[in-house]
């Protein structure tokens, strides 16, 4: 089986060959795809050779089957040699090895293929200037799903400042994180790399250091780069600090958000004229749920019920020790929005603090997730459950992404096409002119033209592994979206206590979640955006093809979460992870999943 995507146009072609006799085999190509059925596209005798068209729609999954029959003598072996040609070249097969070079044009990666706006370089080439050197504060909100935000659809009451960030900037409407726990996901986003490139599972891990980071590529290009962590997995252990000239791990012991507030006053007030790059990550709304007055109990004071959102009890729930009714998870949902909008709060006075110091209107703000949080949405999976780390589905996948720019500008814009979470970073990178690796070297800031090089040389087609980051830049200033790209998310689904990567692979409005166990599931986002309704019987071809895709970066074959480092972990370490609800107790410290 041999399945892809090709273009319009594309044919068929190649030859068949036998060792030892000929006389009687006989090669068969059968082409079928989900809205057609099958056909036999050639038949030939060995040795033969042949150039078909495909005739089908550019863009539809087609799945060819090979086979061979014989009437006569049996020969010692039989062979085909096929390509399928589209008129930009050979289509290579979908299930090349991990890390071969291609054309992601034809691997159905990002191009630029698709027909553009006559404008789009120029009015990108004004973006980039108007947000030259500009300062940068990404904030990152521990666990925050973006249909809690009224901008996302949520209650418009819940996050008035996030909500205005979101009228002031741009929001991207579909963004989805590289893992549904934490740790990988911020690997991710602060080197680029998917997990299976970086290896960082869990909280026995750490970023290789031959991996670069975004904090690296910002520091040379002249940034002053801080950080600030309020989350144990966020923490410099992980090698999450690389390329920071300052780092604050202020998570321990746990303080409320707004404690990191002084951090961010002293690094306004240590102005050196290098435009600041500040990472804040902050741990609410992850649980436990349970932020300071008047937040706590605002949204479900009258629950007299035993489910909290303290972690041994969500543990439970886990682990199937306690069933909750659906009051009880309504409940849940509640005080989880108790501490959104304790948040949103602290957001709204960091905000105060940027005006205040004349950063905010000339900065890059950003805000997104690590992950999103569940709320048994998909009860009765075998690997679904409450919180985050579980699955792929996108009540734990999916992200916000608002992004103001320097002057207000683009305020409004809405971005539909899904874009993955862990582009934030490029994005901002190409906006302001942080340089690429290859821009230059040093901790001098390459030259403008080089990093413009860079960036063209990327505009031009430069290769690009099918499931890296890259910027979207382009996205803001109206370019048509690669309908091909691949997002790839994974989950370490606990089953029988044993830890086992989920995976889930997005193009378009279809998604594949491949579960240890189970066969692979395929949902119409379009139609089903709360993935209820498994169609892979009714788009076999599509689903073959997702699944082909999804092998071909390499994630099906990496080594998972038993395969990384182990550094020691010291007992107050430990503590702290219990009370956040990584770790269910003393005895399943060696298999936390690092959410």
């Amino acid at each position: 089986l041999h399945a892809a995507r090709p273009p319009a146009g594309a044919r068929l072609a190649g030859r068949t060959g036998a060792l030892g006799t000929r006389d009687g085999v006989r090669h068969r190509v059968h082409l079928a795809t989900d809205a057609a059925g099958g056909r036999v596209l050639w038949e030939g005798g060995a040795g033969e050779s042949f150039d078909v068209p495909l005739d089908v729609p550019g863009g539809t999954p087609v799945a060819l089957e090979l086979s061979v029959t014989t009437t006569g003598a049996t020969p010692a072996g039989v062979w085909e040699e096929l390509a399928i040609v589209a008129p930009t070249g050979v289509v290579p097969p979908l299930d090349q090895p991990a890390g071969a070079t291609a054309d992601p044009a034809r691997v159905g990666a990002v191009s630029d293929d698709a027909p553009q706006p006559a404008d789009v370089d120029a009015r990108l080439d004004a973006l980039r200037a108007a947000c030259a050197d500009a300062p940068v504060v990404v904030v990152l909100l521990d666990t925050l799903a973006p249909r809690f935000l009224g901008s996302y659809g949520g209650d418009p009451a819940l996050a008035p400042h996030l909500d205005r960030l979101a009228a002031e900037g741009v929001r991207f409407a579909d963004a989805t994180s590289q893992a549904s726990h934490t740790i990988p996901s911020i690997a991710s986003l602060l080197t680029g790399a998917p997990t299976r490139a970086h290896g960082t599972w869990r909280w026995t891990s750490r970023v290789p250091d031959d991996e670069p980071t975004l904090a690296e590529r910002f520091a040379a290009g002249g940034w002053r780069t801080a950080a600030i962590t309020k989350s144990p997995n966020g923490s410099a252990r992980f090698g999450f600090d690389r390329g920071f000239d300052t780092w604050i791990d202020d998570w321990k012991p746990r303080r409320p958000a707004d404690s990191a507030l002084p951090h961010v006053d002293a690094l306004l007030d240590a102005d050196d004229g290098r435009p600041l790059m500040l990472w804040l990550h902050l741990l609410e709304p992850h649980e436990p749920y349970h932020p300071p007055a008047p937040w706590r109990g605002a949204h479900d004071a009258d629950y007299d019920g035993e489910y909290t959102g303290d972690p041994a009890i969500l543990w439970d729930v886990r682990r199937h020790e306690r069933r909750p009714t659906p009051r009880d998870v309504e409940h849940l949902r509640a005080e989880y929005s108790d501490n959104v909008a304790w948040i949103d709060s602290v957001f709204g006075r960091l905000r105060e603090r940027l005006e205040a110091a004349g950063v905010w209107d000339r900065a890059v703000v950003a805000v997104t997730a690590d992950h999103g949080e569940g709320f048994l949405e998909h009860d009765g999976k075998v690997h679904a459950g409450l919180g985050h780390g579980s699955t792929v589905y996108d009540e734990m996948v999916r992200v916000p992404w608002l992004l103001k720019l320097p002057g207000g500008r683009l305020a409004g814009t809405v971005v539909e096409a899904p874009v993955a979470g862990f582009d934030l970073l490029p994005t901002i990178a190409d906006l302001v002119g942080a340089p690429d690796a290859r821009a230059g070297e040093g901790g001098g800031r390459a030259p403008r033209g080089e990093a413009d090089a860079t960036r063209d040389a990327s505009r031009a087609g430069a290769s690009t592994p099918d499931d890296r980051a890259r910027s979207a830049a382009r996205l803001l200033v109206g370019a048509t979206p690669a309908g091909d790209r691949l997002v790839v998310t994974h989950s370490q689904s606990l089953a029988d206590d044993v830890l086992a990567p989920t995976w889930g692979a997005r193009v378009g409005r279809w998604k594949l979640v491949v579960t240890p166990g189970d066969p692979p599931e395929l949902y119409d986002l379009d139609a089903d955006p709360g993935e209820r309704h498994d169609v892979s019987g009714a788009h076999p071809v599509l689903a073959a093809w997702l699944h082909q895709r999804l092998r071909a970066t390499g994630a099906l074959d990496a080594p998972g979460p038993a395969g990384d480092a182990s550094p020691e972990v010291d007992p107050d370490t430990l503590r702290d992870l219990r009370a956040l609800g990584y770790l269910m107790g003393e005895e399943d410290a060696g298999t936390s999943d690092g959410r």
